[in-house]
């Protein structure tokens, strides 16, 4: 393989733990994330994510889009994640 294609494949290669240190190294009020990065960071599905904005039909936590980009900010999905918070009996 060459060198270039090493580099290539490394940088594809990208585990949900190297996304979840990455995220968590940023400032969450001002950290936004792409739809893949939220769905990694709160363990929901992707498809969770894109449903839900076409149909209507979940929950989702507030987004921003920008022409066909969306984007999370961090901070937002911290609150919207605390609705499903169940405290212990």
């Amino acid at each position: 393989m060459t060198k270039t294609a090493e580099t290539k494949t490394d940088k594809k290669a990208k585990t949900k733990d190297d996304i979840i240190a990455f995220v968590e190294s940023l400032d969450p009020a001002h950290t936004m994330l792409t739809t893949a990065q939220a769905a990694v960071y709160t363990g929901f599905s992707e498809d969770y994510f894109k449903c839900g904005r076409c149909t209507g039909t979940a929950s989702l936590p507030p987004h921003y889009k920008f022409a066909r980009k969306v984007m999370y900010r961090q901070s937002d999905l911290d609150v919207w994640l605390e609705q499903f918070r169940v405290e212990a009996a």
